[in-house]
Parts: C-alpha cells; structure tokens; sequence
C-alpha cells in the first residue's frame, strides 16, 4: 500500500532503460569464474539477458565453441506460456509451428506446419511479432525466435502428439521445396523407426555434409546406427 501510494502521489516517474549484463555478473548468476571459456559463451549465448543466463547455465552444454540447450526447467516453460496466452489462437498456433524449426522459418512453411490458410498467416505472424516472441530476419522474409530459450520453452509446451505430426508436416514440405537434407534431418529424427532405411539414409548424407560441424555430426551418425534393423550388424 505505501508503494502505490507513492505511485498515486509522484508528478512524475522515470522509466530506467535496463542494459544487459556484463560478463562477471553473468558468471556470478551461473556460479561460475567470470575469466573462463564457458564464462565467456554463457555472456555471449546469453546476451548478458539473466533469464536466459540462468537457464543455460542450468541446462546447457558445452559443445567446441558453442553451447547446446537442454531441457529448460518448467518455470521458463510456463513464464512463455503466459506470454502466449496474450495472443489469438492463430498466432498461437504459427509460434508453436515456428518452434519445431531450429533455424529461421519463411511464412509458407509456417502456413502449412501451423494448417493455417495462407491469407491469414502474416496477420497471426504480426501478432507473434509485436509480442517480440518471433523476430524478421533482414532481407530474407524469414522469422526467428527472440531467443533459443524462447523457442525451447514454447517447443516443449506443446503437445507431443501434435509434435510428431507437425515435424511430418515440415519434412513433407521441405521435401517438396526441395530443401537440403540437413533441412530436413531435424524433423526425420523425431519420426524415423528402426529399419526405415530412407530416413538412415538421410542422417548419413546430412552428417557427411556438416562434417566440419562434428559434433552435431557425430549425433546425426548415432541416430542413423539407432535405425538400423535389430538384426543388422552395424
């Protein structure tokens, strides 16, 4: 009470614009040593942000020279869920599409994911947008997440059945668009049985591609082996 009284009473308030964190201060969040490798990532994958800080610092692995998102914790899932409950049922369903993509996403892909018509699409975009939840990529007419986190969370809220169906859809309409293999990978992966030899396939000639990438080549040669037939000798 005595806070908004003080609010009722003030002339006038003075909106302090709040800068991101510096490397030590993130390190100090995390538990860590600020002059380190890891400091150095967390301050950089971060963006000196202390949601974010905090949550990779919690989930997160080191990989090389970058850092790989694990699961986030259910209070970062739920903090987006509120932040998405602000919006229409479209533009709830064209985030949710953007978050089976782990790279930017053009409209039309977002359409056919989200089973939206293409004449409302850019509308429910507009929304995501203006809640600062998906970003426009310059010069490409693609759409990003804000951050990974954010995308982590609003992935990992929904539902897993819808998942499955929504990776189907995307690897259909990469497919169709005939996108790079290492486009569709990503989705293979979440739908791909032991013995479903195109999808083995695929991971091989996508890891050979990325080969510089070893780490996340190395996962991809690991899912091909998972797909081999329980008779086979890998």
């Amino acid at each position: 009470m005595a806070l908004r009284s003080a609010f009722d009473g003030a002339h006038a308030l003075t909106r302090l614009a709040l800068g991101p964190l510096s490397q030590t201060h993130c390190a100090t969040l995390a538990g860590a040593q600020a002059e380190t490798p890891w400091a150095t990532m967390l301050h950089r994958e971060s963006g000196g942000n202390p949601l974010y800080a905090k949550t990779l610092a919690a989930t997160a692995r080191q990989r090389a020279d970058r850092i790989e998102l694990g699961t986030v914790p259910l209070s970062v899932e739920t903090r987006f869920a509120v932040e998405l409950g602000a919006l229409s049922a479209p533009a709830r369903m064209v985030a949710a599409a953007a978050s089976v993509f782990t790279e930017a996403v053009e409209p039309s892909l977002l359409a056919e994911v989200a089973e939206l018509p293409q004449s409302s699409v850019y509308a429910a975009i507009g929304e995501v947008v203006g809640q600062d939840v998906l970003r426009p990529i310059p010069g490409t007419g693609c759409f990003a997440f804000r951050h990974a986190v954010a995308r982590t969370a609003i992935y990992q809220g929904t539902d897993s059945g819808w998942r499955l169906a929504a990776h189907a859809r995307a690897a259909r309409a990469l497919q169709l668009r005939r996108a790079p293999v290492a486009a569709r990978v990503p989705h293979l992966v979440r739908l791909a049985a032991p013995g479903d030899v195109e999808a083995m396939a695929a991971l091989v000639d996508a890891a050979s591609a990325i080969w510089e990438r070893s780490a996340t080549a190395a996962q991809w040669l690991r899912g091909a082996l998972q797909l081999l037939p329980a008779a086979a000798d890998p």
